[in-house]
């Protein structure tokens, strides 16, 4: 049941973005849905409280709804336009996934729920919008380089600079807690420049700390892929953008 809402649109359009001063690429699929009426009916009539995250912090801004609906053709539509060299055996199936941003949570968040991150357990990553542009038609999805590291993506393992940067924080480089340890240590660096964009999500510009690569706009039934470990954030900047909640759909290719 519902599987056929998914079906893929055999005229969607590919293009590809690279991200400036980078060797990797974004791509972003417009029309990927044939009926995301469909869709959008289905994520607007799940519910979301029961899987909501409450987090570390204070409350999160994002609820989320799973769904146990396989999603082989977007997972292929990620893996033919991913530079992956494993076949695609080798990655997790993916479940059907939605967030929706509650607006109204936004001014209890705390700084380090909305710098930049990385989402360290998968490869790629994909963010498939399904707000309409005249609903939600600001901010989108940011990706930035880490100015103090020099650093805008993180390999999925440690490399042999990573390495000498871990042991300089007497982090051992064998272990993958402390691992996501230096991932937050490089989030956190300087949290006080962030207490500016409070109110909002994100980081809308390039500071002393985060150097801004490129903003995605939010386009209705498009889909963005992108390497997971780089530094990547939603962005919501306009204070008439509060009163509209936003609703994705969201991919992760995994390794089984």
């Amino acid at each position: 049941m519902f599987k056929e809402f998914f079906e893929i649109n055999p005229n969607r359009i590919i293009k590809k973005i690279q991200l400036p001063n980078t060797s990797d690429h974004i791509t972003i699929i417009d029309n990927i849905y044939l009926d995301p009426e469909k869709v959008t009916w289905l994520a607007n009539n799940f519910d979301y409280s029961g899987f909501r995250k409450n987090g570390q912090f204070k409350r999160y801004i994002g609820e989320r709804a799973r769904v146990s609906i396989f999603q082989d053709a977007l997972m292929r539509e990620m893996y033919l336009n991913s530079d992956l060299s494993l076949p695609i055996s080798t990655f997790q199936p993916i479940d059907t996934l939605f967030t929706r941003f509650r607006m109204d949570y936004i001014d209890d968040m705390d700084a380090r729920q909305f710098v930049p991150h990385v989402d360290n357990d998968s490869i790629v990553s994909g963010v498939l919008y399904l707000s309409k542009e005249n609903e939600f038609k600001y901010g989108g999805t940011a990706f930035y380089k880490h100015i103090p590291s020099e650093i805008y993506k993180l390999p999925y393992h440690p490399d042999k600079k990573i390495m000498g940067m871990m042991r300089d924080q007497n982090l051992d480089p064998m272990k993958k807690s402390e691992y996501i340890q230096f991932i937050k240590n490089l989030m956190y660096t300087d949290l006080n420049i962030l207490f500016k964009y409070q109110g909002y999500t994100g980081i809308p510009e390039s500071n002393s700390c985060w150097d801004l690569l490129y903003i995605t706009k939010p386009k209705y039934n498009s889909l963005l892929i992108f390497p997971a470990m780089i530094f990547h954030s939603p962005v919501i900047y306009a204070p008439e953008q509060r009163i509209i909640d936003r609703l994705t759909q969201n991919l992760f290719l995994r390794v089984r």
